[in-house]
């Protein structure tokens, strides 16, 4: 029960999420996770993650109306090919690989 309300006090940490995602319902292809930004209210913190399409700009990840902040479970609703990556270490980068049909790492 303890694992439990810890996986369920995770997926409701934050994530930052191109609206190409989001909005366009585009399949997340890259995804990174940095340091946390820490905690925010009611217990929820940022998870450090970040997903996108590949497809983004530099302009276009730095303009923050481009970018949605939601919990990890809404995010794999989205997409649920992240849920295994999740516990990766801050550090990682993972790129989607069209052949092996899976997310391979980049770095970290």
């Amino acid at each position: 029960m303890e694992n439990q309300d810890k996986d369920n006090k995770k997926l409701r940490n934050l994530c930052a999420v191109s609206k190409m995602v989001t909005e366009g319902r585009q399949p997340i292809q890259y995804m990174v996770r940095e340091a946390s930004l820490g905690k925010y209210e009611d217990g929820v913190y940022d998870s450090g993650w970040m997903m996108m399409t590949g497809e983004e700009s530099l302009d276009y990840v730095d303009n923050p109306d481009n970018i949605d902040y939601i919990p990890l479970s809404a995010v794999i609703a989205i997409d649920p090919r992240i849920l295994p990556y999740l516990d990766a270490p801050q550090g990682s980068e993972w790129e989607w690989d069209e052949n092996k049909k899976d997310f391979v790492r980049v770095t970290g």
